[in-house]
């Protein structure tokens, strides 16, 4: 979708990949539940939870380059968004967060085969998001400025590897590490 100003139909059909590319719209509310390959977006506003299902499995990668990813926008704290990822997390433009006073969730799942995260300026993750590292993952930064950020919290489970770039490693300072949540 490159340009609309009102939402399409059809939005909760199953998709191979899902590309969003449209600065005119307003919030796309995503009521599938699983996209079979990647959750691409480049312009626009896209939430889990403004009238959606709440909860995304995206076995590929997620690439943001511009726009608002939201995981909650409505108040109801069971209205949290969840995004489980299996491919690489890279988002080098616009916002991850979310607005709605709950919280979000981001999983990185695939046991099978490393997974890279990479944030860069000039994108930014604020607010509530919480990071689980699923038992049995590798999770690698994709360079030293890459960092996990915001209001949430960070869980490395059982049996994970963490692939730390930056000398500073983890640490709850604003400014420096990699792992930079200020949750508990």
């Amino acid at each position: 979708i490159t340009a609309s100003a009102s939402m399409p139909t059809g939005i909760a059909q199953a998709f191979g990949n899902f590309i969003w590319n449209s600065a005119n719209s307003t919030v796309l509310p995503l009521t599938m539940t699983s996209i079979a390959g990647n959750l691409e977006i480049y312009k626009g506003n896209v939430t889990l939870t403004s009238g959606g299902a709440g909860t995304l499995t995206v076995p590929g990668n997620f690439i943001m380059t511009g726009g608002t990813f939201d995981f909650s926008n409505q108040s109801q704290a069971v209205r949290t968004g969840t995004l489980s990822v299996g491919g690489n997390f890279t988002v080098t433009g616009g916002t991850v967060t979310e607005t709605g006073g709950s919280n979000g969730i981001l999983n990185f799942t695939n046991t099978a085969a490393a997974q890279t995260y990479t944030l860069s300026s000039p994108a930014t993750m604020v607010n509530t998001i919480n990071v689980n590292v699923n038992a049995n993952v590798n999770l690698q930064f994709a360079d030293s400025s890459s960092a996990i950020t915001g209001g949430g919290t960070f869980t490395l489970n059982a049996g994970s590897t963490l692939g730390i770039k930056s000398g500073n490693g983890i640490n709850a300072t604003a400014n420096s590490g990699q792992i930079r949540v200020t949750g508990t």
